[in-house]
């Protein structure tokens, strides 16, 4: 599914959820298909909202909004900011610009291909010096990542540099378990 796609999906169930909560009607089959699609859908999981992770049926949410917010507005105002992330994820403005070309180089792992992202985030210091800080960054997860999953070690997929680094650094060796906090 592509990410425009999703996000029509994500539309719909984030309307349907605005007009139940404001006395309009959505139906159960269609929150539960709509909700299942967000919550599992590796694009989406985490920036779901964590009331649709939790409320797996239409009575459960309605329980959930009700109690929380007595005014329609409330409510409206609660859905909309709750799925903003999600919408901003998948409307490309979460993305950085290093991070697909950072990816891309790094499926094809060589010392070259890194050399050459490397070299990019360099150049970047002068005139954009957040996006050298952030593609460079990037670039060092992604090496993380890799190191890991070439060992086959697991690791929390929204972790960040400091975990990562420590637990690649463990992996290879690189500092005695004491040194490495």
């Amino acid at each position: 599914m592509t990410d425009a796609e999703l996000l029509e999906q994500v539309h719909t169930l984030e309307d349907g959820l605005v007009r139940f909560a404001t006395g309009g009607g959505f139906g159960d089959a269609n929150y539960e298909e709509l909700r299942r699609l967000v919550i599992t859908n590796p694009r989406s999981k985490k920036l779901a909202p964590q009331f649709l992770k939790i409320n797996r049926t239409l009575p459960q949410f309605w329980e959930f909004i009700k109690s929380r917010f007595a005014h329609w507005a409330e409510r409206r105002k609660f859905i909309w900011g709750e799925f903003a992330p999600l919408h901003d994820e998948l409307e490309g403005k979460g993305n950085v610009p290093a991070d697909d070309n950072v990816s891309d180089v790094l499926s094809k792992f060589d010392a070259e291909n890194v050399h050459a992202v490397w070299q990019k985030a360099l150049e970047r210091r002068k005139e954009d010096p957040e996006g050298a800080i952030t593609s460079a960054r990037t670039l060092l997860e992604t090496v993380c990542k890799h190191i890991l999953d070439q060992a086959g070690v697991q690791y929390e997929d929204d972790a960040g540099l400091p975990k990562l680094y420590k637990t690649a650094a463990a992996q290879l060796n690189l500092a005695p378990s004491g040194l490495s906090q």
